[in-house]
């Protein structure tokens, strides 16, 4: 009988570690982001919180999605306190802590110079050079596409907040355009009563895939795997698609 109570006992000091394995802690930049991530009534939602979501049920993964300072998101998965973060975009610092796999992204963006509508300037031709007469708003932290980020002499002014905050320095005339994700901006314009007074000038630049990055450390690259393999199997049979269409995208 004590050997029994003693084999059980070894049994469940094992479950926890179990349990714990298929838990996939995911950590996000606060605020939002429409119509990828955003709080509505409360609730987080969007394209990308449902499809992680629906992607964890397939890989029968427990997910929680934490909303913390983007940079303290970035931190969580480097040291391994985090499985995952998510809407990132890869770049060649993030790389060496994070794993982007191709199989994992959720989606990806066009961006693109927005003026108040009605002003007869600021003008954009598709070159980087027309934009430098002009105070230039974009989002501090966020990745940019190398071609926009590398262009010489643009006058840049970082801004806090993400979109939202893009969105009030322009219409409080603190820059003369702004520069993002052109569904994330039209989005967070409708939100904010913006949209009829928001002009987005065409054409469109870059295009960046945001990533559900995994950390390197810990169970980050096995979660990785396991992650990639459903979200495959949902790109297979519609289901990926018929998530990001219900949102506009």
């Amino acid at each position: 009988m004590q050997a029994l109570s003693g084999a059980w006992l070894f049994l469940l000091l094992l479950l926890p570690t179990a349990w714990a394995a298929d838990e996939l802690l995911i950590v996000r930049g606060e605020g939002n982001y429409p119509p990828y991530e955003m709080t509505v009534d409360g609730q987080l939602t969007g394209a990308h919180i449902e499809l992680v979501q629906a992607v964890a049920r397939e890989a029968r993964l427990s997910v929680n999605i934490r909303s913390v300072a983007w940079a303290r998101a970035l931190e969580m998965t480097k040291r391994g306190l985090a499985q995952a973060v998510s809407f990132a975009a890869k770049t060649p610092e993030r790389e060496a802590f994070l794993l982007f796999d191709d199989a994992n992204i959720l989606s990806s963006m066009r961006f693109g110079v927005f003026r108040l509508r009605g002003e007869s300037g600021p003008s954009w031709n598709g070159k980087f050079a027309s934009l430098q007469p002009y105070r230039i708003g974009i989002a501090r932290a966020y990745a940019y596409p190398a071609e926009f980020t590398q262009a010489p002499a643009l006058n840049k002014f970082a801004q806090d907040g993400g979109y939202e905050a893009l969105l009030r320095a322009l219409h409080n005339h603190r820059v003369d355009v702004i520069v993002g994700g052109v569904v994330e901006i039209n989005s967070s314009a409708k939100e904010m009563g913006y949209a009829d007074s928001t002009q987005l000038l065409p054409p469109t630049f870059g295009e960046t895939a945001s990533y559900l990055a995994f950390s390197r450390q810990g169970q980050g690259p096995a979660m990785a795997e396991r992650f990639a393999a459903a979200l495959r199997r949902m790109r297979a049979d519609g289901r990926y698609q018929k998530i990001l269409a219900q949102y506009g995208m």
